[in-house]
């Protein structure tokens, strides 16, 4: 299993437009995908399900992945995050 933090900092939060950019990522991969926000965990996979956190700019979340790709998986998921200026990596102290 592959797990990260990240930290939100795109200054809207985690809106429709940058959601779906990490929603077809994911939906790309066989590995299973999970974001938890507050407590409340779901699959990366669905429009419906990200957008039902509301994630605000400055949130943390968590993001794992488990299957055959989830080291790709993670990896490209990361990338889009930092590249799109959606989230960074975050190291809970």
């Amino acid at each position: 299993m592959q797990e990260n933090y990240f930290m939100i900092t795109i200054p809207t939060g985690l809106t429709g437009r940058d959601a779906l950019k990490v929603i077809h990522s994911a939906a790309s991969f066989k590995s299973d995908m999970y974001l938890t926000y507050k407590q409340k965990t779901v699959t990366l996979k669905s429009v419906l399900g990200l957008m039902s956190l509301a994630i605000r700019p400055g949130s943390l979340v968590f993001i794992t992945a488990n299957g055959d790709d989830e080291q790709l998986a993670m990896k490209t998921i990361t990338e889009i995050l930092i590249d799109e200026k959606i989230a960074e990596p975050y190291i809970p102290k």
